[in-house]
């Protein structure tokens, strides 16, 4: 999404697919169980029992059993909506006025991140399995600090060294930010080329 020539991106909830898969498969188990709590169980000796069988040792425990299922079947649901809430309340925001890439993320706190254009040294594409089936992929951004001072005191072939140094050694040491299961990572790896490449101008 494009505001004001600012692009304005938010994860996909693909990003927790799996997990979401997981939960829902826990909350119908729990819901299965509290709507029909009779269910039988068979033990080592072949023996039938129901939950109701139990309400004799444990008092009432049919009516506690339900409700444990019904509060976990609602926790589940709750975790669910949380994740959806998650991405949408992570924001990558790339400016090329400001020429630099905000990272908002945080639903009760807020937490911003803001990396400047001229401090990015590379840019990778992760597309995994999943991500390739939904047309999404992950843009990992390694950036290093400021060293234009430094380079403005470097010779030619010092600069070019530097700059190699700086993409194939120091990437290891470079602070790394990853904006995951986006739409078209390739594009907006292109947009933030194209306004590091104007911020330089």
């Amino acid at each position: 999404m494009i505001k004001n020539n600012t692009l304005v991106l938010s994860p996909s909830p693909v990003i927790f697919l799996k997990r979401i898969i997981f939960l829902l498969l826990l909350s119908s188990i729990s819901l299965y169980f509290f709507l029909y709590p009779d269910v039988s169980f068979v033990f080592n000796n072949n023996s039938l029992i129901t939950i109701r069988d139990l309400n004799g040792f444990f008092g009432d425990f049919e009516s506690l059993f339900r409700y444990v299922c019904l509060a976990f079947t609602l926790l589940m649901w709750f975790n669910v909506f949380w994740l959806f809430l998650v991405t949408k309340y992570t924001q990558y925001i790339i400016s090329p006025t400001s020429k630099s890439i905000k990272i908002k993320k945080g639903i009760l706190v807020k937490k911003i991140d803001n990396i400047d254009v001229k401090n990015i040294a590379d840019i990778d594409v992760e597309i995994s399995m999943l991500e390739n089936i939904f047309g999404l992929g992950t843009l990992v951004v390694y950036t290093s600090g400021d060293m234009s001072g430094l380079s403005d005191k470097l010779t030619n072939s010092e600069r070019k060294r530097l700059a190699d140094i700086n993409k194939n050694v120091v990437r290891d040491f470079m602070s790394i930010k990853k904006f995951k299961s986006i739409k078209n990572p390739q594009v907006v790896s292109n947009f933030i080329d194209l306004v590091k490449t104007r911020g330089g101008r």
